[in-house]
């Protein structure tokens, strides 16, 4: 049979124990939380670097879009002048 002080002996070891556990535990908390946080930081900043390069990319395409019809216009534009310099020189 334990005694009064052997039992408070006891019942303090197994508190010591729990809080190491505890203490073990909250620490690995922390650090997956920290690496969470890192990883979340860096997906978001993945998510705006593409974003960036999509727009980026969306503007070179409206660009090249309009110089093509620009050149589009243009191409029409000479062949009706060439075709009145034509007719003129027939005339």
């Amino acid at each position: 049979m334990n005694t009064k002080g052997e039992t408070i002996r006891e019942l303090e070891s197994n508190l010591k124990q729990l809080q190491e556990q505890f203490d073990i535990a909250q620490k690995k908390w922390e650090k997956d939380v920290a690496i969470y946080k890192q990883n979340k930081e860096f997906m978001e900043l993945q998510v705006k670097e593409e974003k960036a390069k999509n727009e980026e990319q969306r503007q070179n395409h409206e660009q090249i879009m309009k110089n093509l019809q620009n050149t589009q216009r243009e191409s029409v534009i000479g062949k009706e002048e060439s075709n009145k310099r034509l007719a003129e020189i027939k005339d």
